[in-house]
């Protein structure tokens, strides 16, 4: 799937939270404002496509996000009493224009 999103961190844009909807599910980004350099970015998904054992994992344009190398992606995480909600907490840099996008991993295989 080539479906990507691309996002800006602004302190302007992010005040209230980026709402999208995404190829595999919908979600919300928020921010936490603290840091100078980076902002501390919660990414929620909610995906109910996965298989038991599946993974959710998010893959983008900068090197904390794998600069586009599956094998480089960040895994969501979710639990049996939060699923199909999965989320994970990353420092992004800020002014910097992100492209990502979410992957379903099977048995190490992207779908």
């Amino acid at each position: 799937n080539s479906m990507y999103t691309k996002i800006k961190l602004t302190k302007h844009a992010l005040a209230h939270g980026v709402v999208w909807t995404h190829g595999i599910g919908t979600g919300l980004v928020s921010v936490n404002l603290t840091y100078a350099i980076n902002f501390e970015v919660t990414f929620n998904l909610k995906c109910d496509q996965t298989l038991p054992r599946d993974r959710v994992a998010i893959v983008g344009s900068i090197p904390v996000l794998g600069d586009w190398d599956p094998e480089q992606c960040s895994f969501l995480e979710t639990s049996t009493e939060t699923y199909p909600n999965w989320t994970i907490i990353l420092s992004l840099p800020r002014d910097t224009l992100i492209e990502y996008k979410f992957i379903i991993v099977q048995h190490s295989h992207i779908i």
